[in-house]
């Protein structure tokens, strides 16, 4: 942890498309890691993409399957939030 209150930026990197500044703090980061269980582009979800251009919208789909697929296989987990995030960034 940085000292004097600085939050250090958390950056995402996709090997196809390079570097995404992400809009969360580093505690809520290592969380949704955790909440994922190691699924792909939940990160996309707190970047300035957009998951309604053609180019990306596998990743909205994507991100749709495994949330779907998180909350029944674990269902104590609140993943509200995210399915909240996706909704926004596919919303017209």
């Amino acid at each position: 942890m940085m000292p004097f209150g600085v939050t250090p930026e958390i950056w995402f990197y996709d090997n196809t498309r390079g570097p995404f500044k992400l809009h969360i703090n580093y505690c809520s980061y290592l969380d949704n890691i955790r909440i994922t269980k190691g699924g792909h582009y939940w990160q996309y979800l707190f970047s300035d993409i957009s998951l309604t251009e053609p180019g990306n919208t596998y990743i909205a789909t994507y991100l749709r399957k495994l949330l779907d697929f998180l909350q029944i296989e674990f269902p104590d987990v609140e993943y509200g939030p995210l399915l909240d995030r996706l909704s926004l960034k596919t919303s017209h």
